[in-house]
């Protein structure tokens, strides 16, 4: 009679991580700009997560992260318009862009500060 496998043998082992996106090493490492949803800040587990799996996974020189405006100040609240968000977004890339000049750059974002 064979004996029973325990669960953990059973049990594939974890995928490998993925290769870097980057091919060539003469490529310049991207920079890029991390826009958080409507309902968390940048400053949230699930973003800190992603941030650090973005910089591993497109070896970047630095994933950037921030507030919009309206998160300020502890109180909950929708977000504004789109156009008010446009204007706050577009300085941070400009920053990161300025900071990291030749790199190229790498929009991310969660739900709303993806659209």
């Amino acid at each position: 009679m064979a004996r029973k496998r325990r669960r953990a043998e059973q049990r594939t082992p974890a995928p490998s991580p993925p290769p870097l996106l980057r091919t060539k090493s003469s490529q310049r490492q991207p920079v890029v700009v991390f826009a958080h949803g409507a309902g968390a800040p940048s400053s949230s587990d699930w973003m800190t997560r992603w941030k650090e799996m973005a910089k591993d996974a497109l070896d970047a020189i630095e994933v950037v992260t921030f507030d919009y405006p309206y998160m300020s100040g502890g109180k909950r609240r929708p977000p504004p318009k789109a156009d008010k968000l446009v204007d706050h977004h577009l300085s941070v890339v400009k920053n990161a862009v300025a900071e990291h000049p030749g790199h190229p750059l790498v929009l991310m974002g969660k739900s709303m500060g993806s659209r």
